[in-house]
């Protein structure tokens, strides 16, 4: 996650410093555009495996909410910088304020230890009890049952997976185990979530109200 927000740093200073070839802008973009995809991909999986799995739940949703309350933030900066008029600054500070973000994702990332399921997975199981106390925290006192309870959990889940691990990629589709079932409402969700119009209106919405005062009569 360190890694990828460096490459978004990239990405985002080569959109800033563009000043005359537009490709420049759409290279920036693509290169952002990894880095946000690659987080928005790992983000949720670190979580999910770091947090108590009491509040694991409302945590991964909440990372949602998050991802929309920052499309809603970043239509604020964009309607206070459009009152600059036709200058650079009316893009160049939204992108500008884009390093922020990724600068607490960076400097949280380094404070954070390294996901428990991922140490014990590479046999490291020394650290991954430091994790989980860490993640515990100091002032409960049910840390060493709650820790032993979560370390035999995930070690029985990766005895699992190795067990499995030479299943192909169309076992998923498989009835054993409500594979299937867990496979298809994913599906399920990632559809249905596009076919409710949300995105409508994130996008869509305001850059044709945006079109309407500028061309009245076209739009």
């Amino acid at each position: 996650m360190i890694i990828f927000c460096c490459v978004f740093y990239v990405g985002n200073t080569i959109q800033i410093a563009t000043f005359h070839a537009w490709y420049q802008m759409m290279i920036g973009r693509f290169i952002c555009g990894l880095a946000v995809g690659s987080l928005s991909v790992l983000v949720p999986v670190y979580v999910s495996e770091t947090v108590p799995k009491q509040v694991r739940g409302a945590l991964v949703a909440t990372y949602q909410l998050f991802v929309t309350l920052g499309i809603l933030v970043s239509y604020a900066i964009n309607l206070g910088t459009s009152k600059v008029g036709n200058k650079p600054a009316g893009w160049r500070i939204p992108i500008g304020i884009m390093y922020f973000w990724s600068a607490f994702l960076m400097v949280g990332m380094m404070v954070l230890p390294e996901s428990p399921r991922f140490l014990l997975s590479k046999g490291r199981k020394d650290d991954c009890l430091k994790a989980l106390y860490w993640i515990a925290g100091k002032k409960n006192k049910n840390n060493k049952a709650l820790i032993e309870q979560q370390y035999q959990e995930m070690s029985i889940a990766l005895k699992q997976e190795a067990m499995e691990a030479n299943t192909t990629f169309f076992a998923i589709f498989k009835p054993k185990q409500k594979t299937l079932y867990r496979t298809l409402l994913g599906f399920s969700l990632q559809m249905f979530q596009q076919l409710t119009g949300a995105n409508y209106f994130f996008y869509v919405s305001p850059d044709k109200r945006a079109l309407h005062q500028h061309y009245p009569k076209r739009y």
